[in-house]
């Protein structure tokens, strides 16, 4: 198990081939000392909800040594957590909401980027066609869009496939403005089938995509900084 601010991360040893298909999002693939890889199931809890996708798995999976919950035993405990409140924003007359581990992974990122050199950089930049970038900024004469996810009782899997979705319907649904590389920023360690998936991505279609995700108080990138063209 391993806690931070704003969540606690449970993490299961287990064979993959032993995990029920709807549970696979949450895999990651791990390096051990002497190059092996191993198997784990990451669970990232910040809200009461999250207990309930662990209690699941623990019900439908046997684990040695270990008494499964009752299905309902996750209603019994309530997390008191910052990530519980939420900002509201007007955007198109809708609201939205945006929990406080996002706006921390902003300010954040965008911390980082004022240290590497980034310049022009916009919060919650509006675009002429009315879309909202979570950050925007340049590097001499590049343009950057920015699509920040929180992995919040899901996987980085998942929040990535939500952030691609979003940030490529900014650079290509609309001509009106474009951004000459296209970064996915997420809060947390990303595994080596998240980075091969973008690499794909990027060496078959050919988008200007950057996967960018906290580590050690800072952030890790693929490609790295100076690969991207």
């Amino acid at each position: 198990m391993r806690a931070s601010q704003n969540h606690t991360v449970v993490r299961i040893r287990m064979d993959s081939t032993l995990v029920r298909v709807d549970f696979l999002d949450y895999r990651k693939i791990i390096a051990k000392r002497g190059g092996k890889r191993r198997d784990v199931i990451d669970f990232v809890v910040s809200k009461t909800s999250d207990l309930k996708i662990l209690s699941d798995f623990f019900i439908y999976h046997k684990i040695h040594n270990f008494t499964p919950p009752s299905p309902d035993s996750w209603r019994n405990f309530n997390i008191n957590s910052t990530d519980n409140y939420k900002t509201i924003r007007l955007q198109n007359g809708q609201e939205v909401e945006v929990t406080h581990s996002h706006s921390l992974l902003s300010k954040n990122f965008i911390k980082w980027l004022q240290k590497k050199g980034y310049d022009n950089i916009e919060d919650e930049c509006i675009l002429a066609n009315l879309d909202r970038i979570d950050v925007r900024f340049r590097l001499k004469e590049k343009h950057i869009f920015s699509e920040l996810k929180t992995v919040s009782g899901s996987s980085t899997k998942r929040a990535i496939r939500e952030a691609l979705g979003q940030i490529l319907d900014y650079q290509y649904y609309d001509d009106s403005e474009k951004a000459d590389e296209l970064w996915i920023v997420i809060n947390d360690e990303c595994s080596e089938s998240d980075v091969s998936f973008i690499n794909k991505l990027i060496n078959i279609h050919h988008l200007p995509l950057r996967l960018v995700w906290e580590k050690n108080q800072g952030f890790a990138c693929f490609p790295d900084l100076q690969d991207l063209k």
